[in-house]
This record gives C-alpha cells, sequence and structure tokens, in this order.
C-alpha cells in the first residue's frame, strides 16, 4: 500500500500524528512504514490511498513526442510488441459501458490504423470500432508512453516495481541509439548543457564563435562515446540448470556496431575491364 498522509507534528512531545482516515484499519500495533517526500509527480494528488497509476514518466507531457516517434517506437519492438503489451490487461480500460449498459467478460485487444492499441470487452469494442476509436486517443496514448517505459525497465533490468526515472530512459535511449528524439529541455533537468546562444541583428564576426558546441551536439558526442564502448562489450552469459551454457545477446552490440561507421568501404568488381586486356589482369 501506497498513500500520501497529511502530516502534524508535535515538536514539544516529539511525535508526529498522521491522518489516516480509512486506511487506518489497515495498518497494525508495531507496524513499520516507510515516509518519504512527495515526489514532484505527485504534487497535485488529493490525500490518501495512491493508486497504482504505472510509470509515472510515462505522464509526462514533456515526453510525449518521443514515445510517439516512430523510431522509439520500433526500438521498443514495434506495433506487434505493444499488442502483446496491451494484451496482458486484464480489464475492459473503457471508462464508459458497452452497447447494452455492461461490460462483458470476453476480451479483445483493438488495433488503430496508426499502430496503437488498447484493451476492450467486444461491447465496448463494438461500439468504438465505427468512431476509429477517436474517443479513447487518450488511452490509446497512455498505454505507448507506459508500454515504451516498462519495456525500457525491462531492458534494463530493473525490477517489476521500479519507477524508471529521467536519466534511466535516456540512458535506454543512448543503447537504442534514439537520443535525437528526446527533447532538448527535458535532458536539461538532468544535465548541464550549454544555453543554445540565438544570434540576431548586426553583429560582428569576431563575436561569432564556430567552435561552441549547441545543446544538442553534446548530447550526440556523449552517445557517440557511450556506442564506441559499448561495441566493446561482451554479450551475457546465463547458466541453464541442466545444460550447457548459454550465451544470449541482448541485440545491443549490433545495434551499435550498426550505427558505427566505417572508416573505408571497399566495393568489388567481379568483372572488372581489366579481364578483357590481352593478358588479363583478375588482380
Amino acid at each position: 500500500m501506497r498513500a500520501i498522509l497529511t502530516a502534524f507534528p508535535q515538536n514539544g512531545a516529539r511525535v508526529t500524528l498522521l491522518k489516516s482516515g480509512n486506511l487506518t484499519n489497515r495498518l497494525r500495533d508495531g507496524q513499520r512504514i516507510m515516509i518519504c517526500d512527495v515526489p514532484r509527480q505527485l504534487e497535485n494528488t488529493p490525500a490518501g490511498e495512491i493508486p497504482d497509476s504505472g510509470q509515472w514518466l510515462a505522464q509526462d507531457e514533456a515526453l510525449q513526442s518521443f514515445f510517439s516517434d516512430s523510431r522509439v517506437i520500433n526500438a521498443a519492438g514495434g506495433p506487434e510488441g505493444l499488442s502483446r503489451w496491451v494484451s496482458r490487461i486484464p480489464d475492459c480500460q473503457c471508462a464508459g459501458t458497452g452497447a447494452g449498459g455492461d461490460h462483458v467478460v470476453n476480451l479483445t485487444t483493438a488495433q488503430t490504423q496508426d499502430g496503437g492499441a488498447v484493451r476492450l470487452c467486444h461491447a465496448c469494442d463494438n461500439v468504438h470500432y465505427m468512431k476509429g476509436y477517436r474517443d479513447l486517443s487518450d488511452i490509446i496514448t497512455r498505454n505507448r508512453a507506459e508500454w515504451i517505459v516498462d519495456y525500457a525497465r525491462m531492458s534494463l533490468r530493473l525490477e517489476r516495481e521500479h519507477q524508471v526515472t529521467l536519466p534511466e530512459l535516456f540512458c535506454w535511449a543512448v543503447l537504442r541509439g534514439v537520443t535525437d528524439a528526446i527533447p532538448t529541455n527535458v535532458i536539461r533537468r538532468f544535465a548541464s548543457l550549454p544555453e543554445d546562444e540565438v544570434l540576431t541583428g548586426t553583429i560582428k564576426e569576431a563575436d561569432i564563435n564556430p567552435w561552441q558546441l549547441s545543446a544538442r551536439q553534446t548530447v550526440q558526442i556523449v552517445e557517440k562515446k557511450a556506442v564506441e564502448g559499448i561495441v566493446s562489450i561482451p554479450p551475457d552469459i546465463y547458466t541453464v540448470p541442466n545444460a550447457k551454457k548459454l550465451i544470449k545477446d541482448s541485440g545491443l552490440n549490433e545495434t551499435a556496431a550498426g550505427r558505427a561507421k566505417p572508416v573505408l568501404v571497399l566495393a568489388a568488381n567481379d568483372d572488372p575491364p581489366a579481364g578483357y586486356m590481352r593478358k588479363p589482369k583478375m588482380q
């Protein structure tokens, strides 16, 4: 159970009272609880039990352009991966009622033309199918964001209950080569990036600094250095009981190697013109 409680400290007695309300019957004598400050994502949440709202990072409005980027979606498994993730949702996601006034037990995973997915019962699916699921666009957008953040969590081998942070999401983006999809203003929250100087009006040529890197160029340099280190990382080795050691590659090495540009590419000609000379020269 997670809850936001209002504290009433009694400084004289060095005791703090917590107003738990209806949650009091869920606490027992001697039970230990952990207290922490309310995170920024829950500042406007009313006091009481915190509902299981998934990953908080998926609700960040500044990251919506990142979650809707086609390269990010493909890096997380594509529309097929999103459909499989949504199919694990146990209940109908439609807040309204289906045709006839009630939901039904049978569920289906509805897919939209733009690659989105939503979990609906058959009654709600019949209502929204002819509308193109336009009324459920907010749910579809939230599903996509939750799926990408959850996929990043699994790729980084974090616990199921772990809340992915912004630096961790950036780390996953570096591994997948999609850091340029993250807005620069979002990266400034956890990294010191230079301010982009906008030159306007009449200026002297001496005032122009051609060696000054922009914020986006700084991020690209960081990604390039990370890619060079990833290429040299060996694959992971897992021990399987009653079997030989299996080598399982997460695919990050192939992704990094594919982004590394070769220094020189040689094109071989199987039928060179010199081969038709009086004295053929095939080498």
